[in-house]
């Protein structure tokens, strides 16, 4: 079994898509590009795809990962180059990862949220609020240094925006 991990960006309407949405759609790409994929056993077998964390919908990325796992060794070429992948959701790398190494989700350092055209709620003070490491304000843009505690869905219901960006930062 090989395990490899892909880095790729979601822009504008992939921001839309689910975490469930986005895992079956890479396994519908693998199938489409004749990809060998690995099964987990048991009475309901699911493809071994894992994304390094739950992506709130409607938040775009410029960086994310997500790990899989095949029975043959593949061309990493042949799906950076597929047709399925130069929209919205843009494969930028493909690596070939070790089988002992840790989990994707496990090798996230932190994430940073970018928040445009944003208004915070007079009572909210973002000093207090758990799991972010540190924030500034650049171009009206709010940027956010956060940790795994960090709950985007709490947050944004204490200020309003136009759009969010998250990026995985790996060790």
């Amino acid at each position: 079994m090989f395990r490899y991990v892909i880095k790729y960006i979601l822009k504008d309407n992939a921001g839309l898509l689910s975490h469930l949405e986005l895992v079956r759609f890479f396994e519908r790409a693998f199938r489409r590009n004749g990809l060998k994929l690995a099964f987990s056993e048991g009475f309901n077998p699911h493809a071994k795809i894992r994304n390094a964390g739950a992506k709130s919908v409607g938040v775009e990325s410029i960086c994310e990962y997500l790990e899989f796992y095949t029975i043959d060794n593949i061309d990493e070429k042949t799906l950076i180059n597929d047709k399925w992948f130069n929209g919205n959701i843009k494969i930028l790398d493909i690596f070939k990862e070790k089988n002992d190494a840790p989990k994707i989700n496990r090798q996230i350092n932190f994430m940073i949220y970018r928040f445009s055209d944003f208004k915070i709620n007079d009572d909210f003070q973002i000093d207090e609020f758990k799991g972010i490491n540190s924030y500034k304000i650049e171009h009206n843009m709010l940027i956010l240094n956060t940790i795994s505690e960090f709950s985007f869905s709490r947050f944004s219901s204490e200020i309003s925006f136009s759009k969010a960006e998250r990026e995985l930062i790996k060790k």
